[in-house]
């Protein structure tokens, strides 16, 4: 993963489809990374509507950890967890950073826990997670409005259609440890081989 960093937009709508959009991706050295990421999702000549473009974008900047500022407005991937939703201390400090809020944040945070978004990962500064409500709440005092780049309460079809391929699935529950492994792998935090490696479960 190439370094985090944010884009400024005047609107949401630009994600996916405006030039300024790919403009910036082109000077984070990102662009080539979208172009592919969206040609994976259509057929050689499918040409792709405004919408399917605009969610295309905003799920790519999630899977990516790139934050949208527009306007009044900050936009952050949002992890789900058993215990409620998170978002990727990286990308915050990230977004902090380029509004100059590292210090409000450090005193607003002082005293507080973070989360790990890999329960079975080293306590890395890459595997830590800070609750939303913590997140929302310190940008409602700074006047700023937080919101999700994508609202994605489904588990990872990817994976799920990995475990269709490699199972019997006769039988089998979706059991909590099936749930979180489909999350991390849909949310970009382990890879899709790496949550059916998880589950004992080998890609030939």
């Amino acid at each position: 993963m190439k370094s985090l960093l944010v884009l400024s937009l005047t609107s949401i709508e630009e994600v996916g489809i405006s030039k300024e959009f790919s403009s910036q991706l082109e000077r984070m050295d990102l662009l080539v990374d979208w172009t592919t990421f969206r040609d994976e999702y259509c057929s050689p000549g499918t040409l792709l509507d405004e919408s399917t473009k605009q969610g295309l974008g905003r799920l790519f900047c999630h899977l990516t950890g790139l934050p949208v500022i527009t306007d009044n407005t900050v936009w952050l991937p949002q992890i789900s967890k058993r215990t409620g939703y998170v978002a990727r201390h990286i990308v915050l400090q990230n977004l902090l950073g380029e509004l100059e809020l590292l210090d409000a944040w450090n005193n607003y945070f002082l005293g507080s826990t973070f989360c790990l978004l890999d329960e079975k990962a080293d306590a890395e500064i890459i595997n830590w997670g800070i609750f939303w409500e913590d997140v929302i709440e310190f940008f409602e005092q700074q006047n700023l409005i937080c919101m999700p780049l994508c609202r994605n309460h489904q588990t990872s079809s990817t994976f799920l259609d990995n475990v269709k391929a490699n199972v019997t699935l006769s039988g089998l529950a979706v059991s909590d440890e099936v749930s979180e492994l489909a999350s991390l792998a849909a949310n970009g935090i382990i890879t899709t081989e790496e949550a059916l490696k998880r589950l004992g479960i080998i890609i030939e």
